[in-house]
C-alpha cells in the first residue's frame, strides 16, 4: 500500500472553502509601510488551534510553506508567491518560517467560498 505525503494529497484535493491568514505589517516593521498585505492558505480551524497551543507543528496548520501576496497591493487580485526581496522589506527577514508564524499570529483569519473572491464572499475572524 502507497502512502503519499499530505501535501501531495491536498495539492490532489480541492479545496472548496479556501482558509487563509491576512496581514499588513506594522508601520513599525515595515521599510515600506501600508502597500502590502501577505497571506497563507491554513486548514480549516487550526489556526486557533494554534494560536492556544503552539506545540502544534506549522505543517498542520498551513496548507503551504509559501507566502503569497498581489501587485496590486491587497487581498484581491492575482496572487504571487512573495519574493525574498519584499518579505525583506516588510519583515527584515527572508526566513519564511518566522515569516508564517508572524502572519499566524497577527493576521485575520479569512473564510472564503473560492480564492480571489471579493470581500462578499469571504467571513473574516479575529
Amino acid at each position: 500500500m502507497l502512502v503519499e505525503s499530505r501535501e501531495f494529497l491536498s495539492s490532489r484535493m480541492p479545496n472548496k472553502n479556501p482558509t487563509k491568514v491576512v496581514y499588513h505589517p506594522k508601520k513599525e516593521l515595515a521599510h515600506t509601510p501600508g502597500e502590502q498585505d501577505f497571506f497563507v492558505y491554513v486548514e480549516p480551524g487550526m489556526v486557533e488551534k494554534w494560536r492556544k497551543d503552539r506545540s502544534i507543528a506549522l505543517v498542520d496548520v498551513v496548507q503551504a510553506f509559501t507566502i503569497f501576496e498581489v501587485p496590486t497591493g491587497k487581498q484581491h487580485g492575482i496572487e504571487e508567491k512573495a519574493s525574498k526581496s519584499t518579505l525583506w522589506n516588510a519583515f527584515d527577514s527572508e526566513d519564511e518560517t518566522k515569516i508564517i508564524e508572524i502572519i499566524l499570529e497577527h493576521g485575520k483569519i479569512v473564510e472564503g467560498s473560492k480564492p480571489n473572491a471579493s470581500s462578499k464572499g469571504y467571513v473574516v475572524k479575529n
